[in-house]
């Protein structure tokens, strides 16, 4: 009697369109909430009620033997109910990759990108941080498969 649980519903939309034999266009819209409660009777407000969207679109190229990718998405967060002020916890932002995958030796493929994130959320001046944050990051990786 005294659980409660997340009740997540959402619409999802899809594209995948090859635009030449070595180019392909990617893209997903996504909208939708989550609400999480335990509600007595005759409540008006859950605890906490998010609506999110989110939508992306991916170019990649293969160049040689491996592939160029870039991807620019946006994102936002509305906040709801009684354990939530919307106004310091509801997020929008956006975001930018560009990414390399280069097979290097038989099992060995080489990965580099880079990663650019802005992004506003009130709730940060809690944590003594600024609301709008910009980060960008630089990551390689090496994968092994066989």
């Amino acid at each position: 009697r005294l659980q409660w649980g997340w009740r997540t519903r959402f619409w999802n939309f899809g594209l995948v369109a090859d635009l030449g034999p070595r180019t392909r266009f990617v893209s997903q819209a996504m909208t939708g909430s989550t609400i999480m409660s335990l509600v007595p009777p005759g409540a008006t407000e859950h605890w906490v009620h998010t609506r999110f969207r989110s939508a992306f679109g991916l170019l990649s190229q293969q160049v040689g033997k491996g592939a160029l990718s870039g991807r620019l998405e946006w994102f936002d967060t509305k906040e709801h109910g009684s354990r939530m002020t919307a106004a310091d916890e509801s997020e929008e932002g956006w975001a930018a990759t560009a990414a390399l995958r280069w097979p290097l030796w038989k099992h060995f493929t080489g990965f580099l990108e880079v990663l650019h994130v802005d992004s506003t959320r009130a709730a940060r001046l809690r944590a003594g941080d600024p609301a709008k944050e910009v980060q960008t990051v630089l990551q390689a990786a090496l994968r092994l498969r066989w």
